[in-house]
C-alpha cells in the first residue's frame, strides 16, 4: 500500500510539473527567478543586450533564471546583417552573441535576440511571435486577461504567483509592456489589502511600495491601458 502511494505521488508530481520541451519536464524555480529580478531590475546585466524598450528582454531573463532553457537561433541561420538586431521567429527563444564575417575581411561580434525573447507579443498580421505567443504556443502556458479596473486587477491578484509575467495592452489592444511578479502580499499602507508587487525595466520597478498593481492603477500609471494579462509561468 505504501509503495502504491509513493508511486502515485511521483506520477502526480510529473503531471503537474511545467513542460519546457517535448522531451523534458522541469519545475520552474520561482525563488531563483525573483532573486534575479531583484538583483537586475536596476543593475542591468551586461551579459544581455539592452534595448530602449527593455521590459520583455528582462522578463525573458527572469524566466531563464528560473529554469526555462533557451533555444537560440542556430549559428548557420544568422547572417552578418542579423547582428545587433531582433531575429523574427516563432520557434526559437534566446539572446546571445554571434561572430560573423563579410567578404572574408570584416569580422563583427554582436547580440542577436529573438522576437520571442524581446517583443511583448505578436504584431497584428506578422508571421512571428513575441514572448506571450511563445509561452502559449510553444510552452503550453495559460494567459488570463482582465480589465484594467480594481475588479479586474483583484481577480488577477487571486491567480498570480511570484515569477509570473504580467503584460498590459494599450488602446489598440496590443500588449506593449511586461512586468514580473515579485510577490503577492499585503499592502500595509492600504488596509492590508492583497496586491501584486512587480519588477520591470523601462520604467524600472523594484517591487517596492509604489510598485504594486492596485496602487499603480490609482496613481494613473496604468492610464490608457485596456487589458492586463497574467502569463502563468
Amino acid at each position: 500500500m505504501i509503495r502504491k502511494t509513493i508511486v502515485g505521488i511521483m506520477m502526480l508530481m510529473i503531471i503537474v510539473a511545467n513542460t519546457n520541451s517535448s522531451n523534458e519536464v522541469f519545475v520552474y524555480d520561482r525563488e531563483e527567478a525573483v532573486k534575479y529580478a531583484s538583483k537586475h531590475c536596476t543593475n542591468y546585466n551586461s551579459s544581455y543586450p539592452i534595448y530602449g524598450s527593455d521590459c520583455t528582454n528582462f522578463a525573458s531573463q527572469v524566466l531563464y533564471a528560473g529554469g526555462y532553457k533557451t533555444n537560440p537561433v542556430p549559428n548557420k541561420d544568422i547572417s552578418y546583417g542579423d547582428l545587433g538586431t531582433v531575429y523574427k521567429t516563432k520557434k526559437y527563444w534566446g539572446a546571445k552573441k554571434y561572430t560573423k564575417e563579410i567578404g572574408g575581411i570584416i569580422k563583427k561580434t554582436d547580440f542577436v535576440s529573438t522576437s520571442t525573447w524581446s517583443n511583448v507579443d505578436q504584431l497584428a498580421g506578422s508571421s512571428y511571435y513575441g514572448l506571450q505567443d511563445y509561452m502559449v504556443s510553444e510552452k503550453g502556458k495559460t494567459v488570463n486577461c482582465y480589465s484594467v479596473t480594481k475588479t479586474g486587477i483583484k481577480n488577477l491578484i487571486k491567480e498570480a504567483k511570484k515569477g509570473d509575467i504580467v503584460q498590459v495592452a494599450g488602446k489598440n489592444a496590443r500588449f506593449n509592456h511586461s512586468y514580473i511578479v515579485g510577490k503577492v502580499a499585503k499592502d500595509k499602507a492600504n488596509n492590508n489589502r492583497m496586491d501584486v508587487y512587480v519588477y520591470a525595466h523601462t520604467g524600472n520597478r523594484d517591487a517596492g511600495d509604489s510598485d504594486c498593481l492596485l496602487r499603480m492603477l490609482e496613481n494613473g500609471v496604468l492610464d490608457g491601458s485596456t487589458y492586463i494579462a497574467l502569463i502563468k509561468a
